[in-house]
């Protein structure tokens, strides 16, 4: 998104999903396939706790 704000051409879904706008908050917390491989790698438990405590 912000490339194409800099008149970059450049493609603005998601390269992984292929089915959202690519943006910070998508990557880390829409994306499934993004948040399958957080998963496999065991960072989910981790970074979705921690999303909680700051949300609270």
């Amino acid at each position: 998104m912000r490339l194409q704000e800099r008149r970059v051409p450049c493609p603005s879904l998601c390269p992984i999903c292929e089915q959202h706008d690519e943006d910070d908050w998508h990557v880390m917390f829409g994306c499934a396939v993004s948040i399958q491989a957080r998963h496999a790698a065991g960072l989910g438990f981790n970074l979705e706790t921690r999303l909680q405590q700051n949300l609270s």
